[in-house]
């Protein structure tokens, strides 16, 4: 990518034999002509590094070490085996099956929340999209923190107006990110995943066309889970992932019961 490469690496013993641990090992190799770009980005970078080292969860990957060598910088992680949300819906050409559209905004409700609990400052996210979801049999991790942040409540403005149009909520442009953010994100995400519509090919990214009329065999209730997560205005979405968690486990459990739950079948 622009920002990045991503190398296989085999970790060797204290003898330099093969340990058959297997690392995937990210290189920051963005190049500005701005300085202040250059910086920007390589903050990013470190930024992701502390940030996935100070944490653990099922969801996210693991972190080897983080390390500087011949000016360059590196971030050693568990190399993931699956593919990305982003790429299994351009070989779908549609909609994703509605329960396991379901079990993966479970399992993401679950991992933001988790960020969002961080002592003593919460996580944002900032960037929830197909693209950065990784699905690895029926676990999902998520990934790519680079312009992840430390929620600073009363703060007037973020520093950084980062995100992907189309799945970055209004205030992301043009004011100050809270955890109400992400869950706007998530939902445009799962938006996709039920319709097959994607976001960032729409002229207007904050007109977005209900569920159930672009595809009206989603379940009603999965499909008001969705529509109260995309409010444009925070005060009106669910004010916090747990909500939309027990709303989407609510909805599993009443669900269609001749369907599946797993993620590794995605063929709609």
């Amino acid at each position: 990518g622009g920002m990045s490469n991503i190398y296989i690496c085999e970790e060797l013993t204290s003898s330099g034999a093969p340990s058959g641990q297997v690392w995937a090992v990210k290189e920051f190799t963005a190049t500005y002509t701005d300085p202040q770009e250059q910086e920007a980005a390589l903050t990013n970078f470190k930024r992701e590094a502390y940030l996935l080292g100070q944490l653990s969860h099922p969801n996210l990957p693991k972190i080897r070490e983080y390390f500087q060598f011949q000016g360059h910088y590196y971030l050693t992680m568990e190399y993931l085996q699956g593919s990305d949300l982003g790429k299994i819906l351009e070989q779908a050409q549609g909609p994703l099956p509605e329960l396991k559209v379901a079990d993966l905004g479970l399992q993401m409700t679950t991992v933001l929340y988790y960020l969002h609990c961080q002592k003593p400052t919460p996580i944002i996210f900032r960037d929830v999209k197909p693209s950065n979801i990784i699905l690895c049999g029926d676990k999902i991790k998520l990934i790519d923190f680079g312009i992840a942040r430390l929620f600073t409540p009363g703060k007037r403005g973020d520093t950084m107006r980062i995100g992907s149009p189309g799945y970055a909520p209004p205030e992301q442009y043009n004011g100050q990110t809270d955890l109400r953010s992400d869950i706007y994100s998530l939902g445009m995400t799962l938006h996709q995943c039920l319709t097959g519509q994607d976001p960032t090919l729409s002229p207007n990214p904050f007109v977005v066309t209900p569920v159930l009329d672009l595809n009206p065999q989603v379940s009603p209730e999965l499909a008001a889970i969705v529509q109260k997560a995309i409010k444009l205005i925070p005060e009106e979405r669910y004010q916090s992932m747990l909500e939309m968690k027990e709303d989407l486990r609510r909805f599993l459990k009443i669900g269609p019961s001749s369907a599946s739950s797993p993620l590794k079948n995605t063929s709609p």
